[in-house]
């Protein structure tokens, strides 16, 4: 309402508050996709967000919540120490235990994983193969628009996917270093829920290593 008078809404998809730290000393939430707000100018179809401003100048923070705002309802969590199968009730979960993602872990700049940008609509058809028999894939890296295929899609059960994808230290998947087992092999997440697409889990694919969750060039998993 304070800025109706000099923004014309309507012109706009998405609305990020920054509230002062005096006032808001949360990082941040948001609603999940858009609603529609009744402005002075006419109904503004938008996704909204707040910040506060003490981590206004966070990209993980900023960029998390835009992430709810897209339409990534769930976060990007993780199953460790899975036992007989991979799901909620066999493996140990842990909230945001993607480090690799933007909607996982605290301080993480990561690209969303395949399991999101796919709900979010990223993906063009020719970006994921459905794999439906065994074979050999090529995988081109998930960071840059591209034409090859860039996910296995592999189903486990009605809703239930295991998504394999091949990171490489492009644009912001190469900002922390230290962390180059991830360019190494592939990357697994399964959804969280199967009857939910916007949360994802990264499979722990050697639990042996704390440090090692991808699963190596000439491995099996």
């Amino acid at each position: 309402q304070a800025a109706d008078g000099d923004i014309y809404y309507p012109d706009y998809s998405r609305l990020v508050l920054v509230i002062p730290a005096q006032v808001c000393t949360i990082g941040g939430y948001s609603i999940v996709g858009k609603k529609t707000f009744s402005t002075n100018d006419g109904p503004a179809d938008m996704s909204y967000a707040v910040v506060g401003a003490l981590y206004a100048s966070h990209l993980y923070t900023v960029g998390h919540e835009l992430g709810h705002s897209f339409g990534n309802g769930g976060h990007a969590n993780a199953f460790h120490n899975c036992r007989e199968k991979i799901d909620w009730h066999h493996c140990d979960h842990e909230e945001y235990g993607d480090r690799y993602d933007l909607m996982g872990a605290y301080g993480s700049k990561y690209h969303f994983n395949a399991a999101h940008k796919e709900h979010l609509g990223w993906f063009k058809p020719e970006n994921i193969t459905t794999v439906e028999a065994s074979g050999r894939f090529t995988l081109a890296p998930i960071e840059t628009p591209s034409a090859d295929r860039q996910t296995l899609k592999i189903p486990r059960g009605q809703h239930d996917f295991l998504f394999a994808e091949y990171r490489q230290p492009v644009g912001f998947d190469a900002i922390w270093p230290g962390q180059e087992n991830i360019y190494s092999g592939a990357l697994l997440h399964t959804l969280e829920y199967a009857d939910d697409p916007s949360a994802s889990a990264l499979i722990d694919a050697a639990p042996e290593d704390n440090f090692v969750l991808t699963v190596p060039v000439g491995s099996s998993f």
